[in-house]
């Protein structure tokens, strides 16, 4: 059975574990994540004692920011508002703080990460602005190059978030989206705060104002009542919104929550997930396909992230992987300035040549 990942496993850092100690002068990327300590406003009556700022963790390329935990929504197959509380926010001034910090131990990209990242600011007093805000302050921060939302709902894609993408250059042409379904039954059943249409209007304006964005997306197969024309209108979705990088889990009963006691006899046999599950990823597999023949003899910025060899690996702005021989060894968190001279069929990326490494 698949496990469901919270949005900091799909970018490589840990869900909201306590912060190791900080590495050994000169060491590698990192994560910063929530700890019991951490100053979030919510169930207690005002913000815990500030923890000490993370100055990054051994052998990461990139920091993860965290800045939310916890979920007010109502999913029917999730446990999470049970197991780890309602929607609890870091405050502006301490996610500010670490987001300096990072940047002054050399990170270039900073990866905003929450359980439910699009609520960050609603139970902060005053007025926040939301995370619209949160972002555009961050991406104001001198010395950053990159910065990269880790996953988001499709309600989150309010007016002011979307203006961003044509506003901030440091906004990665990347987003990934936690859609689940693209039938509006399914959807219902599931308990999502949006419906197909929201879906298909937001990603047609970020096209619009970001026309190189990749996108990527988490997927259910086999919830309770899915047939084959609900099945059919995910398909459907993945390819109007020209979805690129595919998380797909076969559903599975939690105990506990509402999805587990729907009626046994709207269960899809595994089989039929099995069978949803790979056609789902091979339709996003071969529209990446298509997609990466297009950087072909372009020149693009690499964020390295290992390099063994004589050969570097590390991904784009839009979070595209991308391989290339060097001579002189790179290290996690440099810039390379590529060009692309030929896919990566095997693994869904691009094979490039260094032009010049920039030190940082």
């Amino acid at each position: 059975k698949a496990r469901l990942l919270g949005p900091p496993d799909r970018l490589g850092a840990a869900p909201f574990s306590a912060p190791p100690p900080p590495p050994p002068p000169g060491g590698g990327g990192g994560g910063g994540t929530l700890s019991p300590s951490s100053p979030l406003v919510g169930e207690s009556a005002g913000p815990a004692p500030l923890p000490p700022l993370i100055e990054g963790f051994a052998d990461r390329s990139r920091a993860f920011l965290s800045v939310q935990t916890g979920c007010d929504g109502h999913c029917s197959y999730c446990l999470i508002p049970q197991t780890r509380g309602p929607s609890r926010s870091l405050t502006l001034e301490h996610v500010l703080a670490q987001a300096k910090s990072f940047l002054a131990s050399g990170f270039r990209e900073l990866v905003l990460t929450g359980i439910d990242l699009g609520a960050w600011g609603r139970d902060l007093p005053g007025s926040t602005g939301g995370l619209a805000s949160l972002v555009g302050e961050i991406a104001r921060l001198p010395g950053l190059d990159r910065l990269r939302l880790s996953s988001l709902d499709p309600s989150d894609l309010d007016e002011p978030l979307l203006a961003l993408f044509a506003d901030r250059a440091v906004l990665c042409d990347h987003l990934h989206l936690s859609i689940q379904s693209g039938d509006d039954a399914i959807l219902a059943s599931m308990g999502r705060r949006y419906q197909r249409r929201q879906i298909l209007d937001a990603v047609g304006e970020l096209r619009r104002l970001r026309p190189e964005l990749i996108l990527g997306g988490d997927f259910i197969v086999g919830f309770p009542g899915e047939d084959e024309a609900a099945f059919a209108r995910s398909l459907d979705l993945v390819e109007r919104t020209g979805l690129l990088l595919a998380h797909v889990f076969r559903y599975s009963d939690r105990p506990g929550t509402e999805a587990a006691r729907i009626n046994p006899s709207t269960r899809v046999p595994p089989s039929i997930m099995r069978d949803r599950s790979r056609r789902l990823r091979d339709l996003a597999a071969a529209a990446l396909r298509t997609e990466t023949r297009r950087w072909v003899g372009r020149r693009i910025e690499v964020l390295v992230e290992s390099c063994a060899g004589g050969e570097a690996f590390g991904k784009s702005r839009g979070f595209l992987p991308v391989r290339f021989p060097t001579i002189t060894e790179p290290l996690p968190g440099e810039i390379a300035e590529v060009e692309i001279v030929a896919i990566d069929p095997g693994k869904g990326g691009l094979i490039g040549r260094k032009k010049e490494i920039e030190r940082t």
